[in-house]
């Protein structure tokens, strides 16, 4: 079975994982895998998927090489971030995504941790983050990366978790934003405009669906650096949360955490 022999890390673990990785400035890969990037891998195969596919970014043209990279950034991540998935608590996710994963025959690289899927919105909730980005130089690749850019920069507490988080949450010594277009050639864009940054980042934080795994990987092997994707989490950077998606994010994470 694809996560047999490898240990399972809780949030602690991950985010001591991702602060070591800073003081030793080394590569540090955290992927989030669930329904986008299981429709992704099934439709690689030829398979009939869930109709959303375009929501993540990806023409439908672009299914097979766009799984191949998937597959490929997953066989070299540090931590995989999978749906929970218990006896007494099924996860239909779970299951498929497991199901495709094995499809593909993905051997995860040796010591490769494997975390809740959930775990972006922990280290929020936890305040795992703001400490993380504390005096780091932050690159956001993002739809909307701006504006996460600037809310950082600004130290403006987001909408619904300005009862979570101190009115001095990040102080960041600097913000890089690179806007994510659709497709492949809108990844590729983004990877050579993370090349050419003037100054070098110290962590970066990914939002893309399900493109996400392969920009993870490559920015941080590219900068050797720790870079977590952080999902629609990294919307919650510069945005209200609408009140029911947080109540009920809030729930789940208290319920599961």
């Amino acid at each position: 079975m694809v996560y047999d022999g490898h240990e399972r890390a809780d949030t602690a673990r991950v985010a001591r994982e991702i602060g070591q990785a800073l003081l030793e400035k080394r590569p540090l890969s955290l992927v989030a895998l669930c329904d986008g990037e299981s429709a992704t891998l099934w439709a690689g195969k030829g398979f009939q998927t869930f109709n959303y596919l375009a929501g993540f970014g990806i023409p439908g043209e672009e299914f097979v090489p766009a799984a191949e990279q998937l597959a490929a950034a997953i066989a070299r991540a540090d931590i995989i971030c999978v749906p929970r998935h218990t006896a007494d608590k099924p996860n239909i996710y779970a299951a498929k995504l497991r199901e495709s994963l094995e499809l593909w025959n993905i051997e995860l690289k040796p010591g490769a941790l494997i975390g809740d899927a959930m775990v972006c919105w922990y280290l929020l909730f936890d305040m795992w983050l703001p400490g993380l980005l504390q005096g780091r130089r932050v690159l956001i690749v993002n739809n909307e990366a701006d504006k996460v850019a600037n809310a950082l920069m600004t130290k403006d507490v987001p909408g619904e978790l300005k009862d979570q988080w101190p009115a001095d949450w990040i102080r960041v010594a600097g913000a890089d934003a690179i806007m994510l277009e659709n497709g492949l050639a809108g990844s590729a864009k983004a990877l050579a405009e993370a090349e050419a940054l003037p100054e070098k980042p110290d962590i970066a934080l990914v939002g893309a669906g399900a493109r996400a795994s392969h920009l993870v990987v490559s920015i941080a092997e590219m900068y050797s650096i720790p870079v977590i994707e952080l999902g629609a989490a990294c919307l919650c950077l510069h945005q209200p949360t609408p009140k029911p998606t947080y109540d009920k994010l809030l729930t789940q994470y208290r319920s599961e955490g």
